[in-house]
């Protein structure tokens, strides 16, 4: 599943970055994962800064897909010009909230 999700995101951020200028990031999942093992912040950003972050002057929406175990997913959505961050979790319940709020939290926060 993780693979196809990869996939979708690959094939939308190419399609995304084809606007001129870039007005979306869609970032693959593992960035999720990489932010959120704390990785140094060189190494994510040799990792996605080139080929998922274009430089732009429009940027209006980040898109992060994170994955949980077993088989869970939400979407970081940030909004740029309003400057606001939303989730979409269509599995959402009281055990999950506080956790996948941190998850975001550290996702958004400055490194």
């Amino acid at each position: 599943m993780t693979q196809i999700v990869n996939i979708i995101v690959m094939m939308a951020s190419l399609k995304a970055t084809r606007e001129t200028p870039p007005r979306v990031w869609l970032l693959p999942s593992p960035f999720a994962d990489d932010v959120l093992c704390l990785k140094p912040f060189d190494v994510i950003v040799r990792a996605y800064l080139c080929r998922w972050m274009p430089t732009t002057t429009q940027l209006e929406k980040v898109i992060v897909p994170i994955y949980e175990v077993p088989d869970s997913w939400y979407i970081l959505v940030m909004d740029v010009k309003e400057g606001k961050v939303y989730c979409f979790d269509v599995t959402k319940s009281d055990d999950t909230v506080e956790r996948r709020e941190r998850n975001m939290r550290t996702i958004v926060s400055p490194y």
